[in-house]
């Protein structure tokens, strides 16, 4: 992609700079006043699940009103990013015309989705999406290259997949002076998807998770002027907060490697937050999974499917380098059904423009508990 877009002309959003290295994708002035100090949020899994695809094909669901209510929250961030967990091909059949896919290892979920799926992203405010994900695969190569084209077609800029060899494998974004590299990576096999390609077809493609391949990119996005460095992580076991040896090996690696913030998501609920001391002495948190951000799943008691988050980081830019001035955390809840809308993110509270219900009392309870108390709520 080549050019120049502005944010802001699309959705009255403020506006970022943003540099894939040497693409400059928005140009705009950043703001006096927070020069040197930038917020950042992430977010979850966004998914096309089997719940949301039965209700699309029913006539019963419109997935552009689901993000309206954490709208106001992304509004106050300088960069909003999440896991985008479905493809979004029209080549490909969607998934309420097909729940799944033949794979090499049998059936799988097929998540594919219609591109104004990718409006309902962008009007939210998320400015990025992580595309490092098991099923990004799905629709084979070609559903790769569909879905970037569609992602940067709707304004949106993303890392994790590619579409040839000679791209980088992050993204640097000018973030009031700040400059902050984000790199995305999956584990595991693509659910099968990977057998029917080669080691080093797969690598043009995917940014699967290998050491040398952490080893080089951050390095190499510090060699291009990145200050601060976040690494988004696909990776974890589907339905469960456990915190197996490897993901914890992973963690180290990468903060040793120079990582400076680790955001993950895949188990589709929330897992613990940890502050990891790297080989260099220094702390670098990871939060292991931010749950599903938009999804219909309900696949474990007590509803933890759909508790997810919004992960607040705000950065500061001083004469001895860039440091965390503040983290924090909004609750929200996915309902099943609010004001005859179907699968809304609601922030659980009043204060953060959502509802006090005994859903959201109950999701709010069980994040805090997850989360371990390392970590407040936001003060919004």
């Amino acid at each position: 992609m080549t050019g120049k877009y502005n944010i802001k002309t699309l959705f009255s959003r403020i506006a970022k700079t943003v540099i894939p290295c040497s693409l400059v994708f928005l140009t705009v002035a950043g703001c006096a006043e927070k020069a040197n100090r930038a917020v950042l949020m992430f977010a979850g899994d966004l998914m096309m699940s089997y719940d949301m695809a039965k209700a699309i094909a029913k006539g019963r669901y419109d997935y552009t009103k689901s993000l309206d209510y954490v709208g106001a929250i992304f509004e106050r961030s300088d960069f909003a990013a999440a896991n985008l967990e479905t493809l979004i091909s029209t080549k490909f059949p969607y998934r309420w015309q097909q729940m799944s896919i033949e794979t090499p290892q049998g059936m799988m979920p097929n998540c594919n989705s219609a591109p104004d799926y990718l409006y309902a992203v962008r009007k939210s405010g998320l400015d990025a999406v992580s595309t490092a994900n098991n099923h990004c695969l799905d629709a084979g190569i070609s559903g790769i290259t569909e879905t970037i084209d569609n992602i940067q077609q709707y304004g949106l800029i993303h890392t994790g997949t590619f579409k040839s060899e000679d791209e980088d494998r992050f993204i640097i974004i000018d973030i009031n002076e700040i400059k902050v590299a984000l790199l995305s990576y999956v584990t595991g096999s693509l659910n099968s998807m990977s057998e029917l390609y080669a080691p080093e077809e797969m690598a043009i493609y995917i940014n699967r998770y290998l050491k040398s391949a952490v080893k080089r990119d951050i390095k190499e996005s510090k060699s291009r002027g990145a200050e601060y460095t976040v690494v988004f992580m696909h990776w974890g076991l589907q339905n469960s907060t456990e915190l197996n040896e490897a993901r914890l090996e992973r963690a180290q690696y990468i903060a040793d490697m120079g990582a400076d913030y680790i955001v993950g998501a895949h188990p589709h609920v929330i897992n613990a937050y940890d502050r990891i001391t790297a080989s260099d002495g220094r702390v670098v948190p990871c939060v292991y999974s931010m749950g599903n951000f938009l999804s219909g799943m309900d696949q474990v008691p007590n509803s933890m499917n759909r508790d997810t988050l919004i992960w607040r980081l705000e950065i500061e830019k001083r004469s001895d380098g860039v440091v965390i001035s503040d983290e924090s955390y909004i609750p929200c809840f996915i309902l099943d059904e609010y004001e005859g809308k179907k699968y809304i993110v609601m922030p659980c509270g009043e204060e953060y423009g959502g509802i006090h219900s005994e859903e959201t009392v109950k999701s709010r309870e069980r994040i805090t508990a997850t989360l371990g108390g390392e970590i407040p709520e936001w003060a919004a």
